[in-house]
């Protein structure tokens, strides 16, 4: 049993891919060393641009409208079948499986008692104490002091952290205690925003920010990596390190652009999952779960929908997808979404126009809504050329040039959405279940 693979899932809020091992100048030594003996993705994504619905798709292998996760469990939303959760899966294969950190598919699991440990299919739920000391790095603590133990078993690991989820306020003071002197190009100064973003004092703080919950976020990767670097399963020991979806600023987070759908995928350990290769292939959070059954040499469940990464990995094929999707329901409002991505085009469908926009609040939001950004006019079609039009800028549906490429790309969203059953096709999306109890 114990020479099957341990699993340490490490996942974050809001980085997209917006760090050093993708070329930005946003620091993050710890990640990037993984990156190097590990195998990074350059072209992963979610299966939606917000939180839960996002980690839904990871942790059962399915889409947000399969599984469930229409929007955020603080709405009531819940897995349709929790029995389906990675977590449940491995431990009925023999795995010791642990959580420590968030979690976002149950409420609150890192209060609960048994009832929800059973429910996640988790042997252990480690506590946060009631005086964490550094903040966040309590659950990087927990997670090394698991690691410096021996074990019987294999086990599977999940690490959530908060950063660099915007702190509100929104400025760096959250972060000051731990850092008396500021990270390595944490000065708004000299910070450039994000490329879709306009030049100002506004958005040059908020990037600064985000740089200081980037540099936190390492932090706590580099705790957990060393830990295991130094205990006796460094060996036999597979990392998944990705996160939710892109950062809370506008036109990012809560949008099926790749600026909210594009997430950090690193997979680390031993072979062939080293080499410190960068891979090109489309993949989505959906394909971890049958890269995992494979792994581990188990039958892949029947409810899985996407497709094992293994081939990849060895070098045996250069794709498994020749087109990934994505939708976006609940952030709050009702903003219906849905997008089919393939590596030439971005066809972005809204099944609601005239709903305004959403993302996390703060000082760029504000400032954008100043500006009407909240009134601008949403069209119900995209088409993007992504090789002339990386940051999906330029709509062409209407261009007579790419009517070829505007119906294939159509035909494959709707393709999708047929074979799923998305009840956003007959506008059967339920409410949160929150909002029904309270009528």
């Amino acid at each position: 049993m114990k020479d099957r693979p341990n699993i340490l899932y490490l996942h974050t809020h809001d980085l997209g891919r917006y760090c050093e091992p993708y070329g930005y100048a946003i620091p993050a030594p710890n990640l990037r060393k993984l990156a190097e003996r590990g195998v990074l993705f350059r072209q992963a994504f979610n299966t939606a641009p917000t939180c839960s619905p996002s980690r839904s798709g990871l942790l059962t292998g399915r889409w947000p409208h399969c599984n469930g996760m229409f929007g955020l469990t603080g709405q009531g939303w819940r897995l349709n079948d929790y029995s389906q959760h990675l977590a449940r899966f491995l431990q009925g294969h023999g795995y010791e499986t642990v959580l420590v950190g968030a979690n976002h598919v149950a409420p609150r699991p890192e209060l609960a008692g048994e009832e929800t440990k059973a429910l996640l299919g988790y042997s252990q739920i480690l506590k946060r104490p009631k005086d964490p000391g550094k903040g966040d790095n309590w659950a990087a603590e927990g997670a090394a002091e698991f690691l410096a133990q021996k074990h019987d078993k294999p086990f599977f690991l999940a690490v959530g952290f908060g950063a660099p989820h915007r702190y509100n306020p929104g400025d760096r003071k959250t972060f000051s205690s731990r850092y008396p002197t500021e990270p390595e190009g944490v000065d708004d100064r000299y910070c450039l925003p994000m490329p879709h973003l306009i030049d100002c004092p506004t958005t040059r703080n908020e990037m600064a920010n985000f740089k200081m919950g980037v540099a936190v976020m390492d932090e706590q990767f580099g705790l957990v990596l060393d830990a295991l670097a130094r205990s006796e399963h460094a060996d036999n020991t597979v990392v998944i390190c990705t996160t939710d979806h892109g950062p809370g600023i506008p036109d990012m987070k809560c949008t099926v652009t790749d600026r909210g759908t594009g997430v950090m995928l690193v997979l680390a350990g031993p072979d062939p999952f080293g080499g410190g290769r960068v891979l090109d292939a489309l993949v989505s959070h959906i394909d971890i779960y049958p890269t995992v059954c494979e792994l581990i040499g188990a039958d892949r469940p029947a409810w899985l929908q996407g497709k094992s990464m293994m081939p990849l990995l060895r070098g045996e094929s250069d794709t498994i997808n020749a087109c990934i999707f994505a939708e976006h329901n609940y952030h709050g409002d009702y903003r219906p979404q849905r997008a089919a991505r393939t590596e030439r085009y971005k066809y972005i469908r809204r099944f609601r126009t005239g709903v305004g926009v959403g993302v996390d609040r703060g000082p760029t939001d504000a400032m954008m809504r100043a500006y009407g950004w909240a009134e601008r006019p949403q069209p119900e079609e995209e088409l993007h050329d992504l090789v002339f039009d990386p940051h999906e800028a330029a709509n062409v549906i209407d261009d007579p040039r790419y009517a070829e490429a505007a119906a294939e790309m159509r035909r494959r969203l709707e393709t999708w959405m047929e074979e799923t059953d998305d009840p956003v096709r007959h506008d059967a999306v339920p409410p949160p279940p929150d909002a029904a109890e309270k009528g």
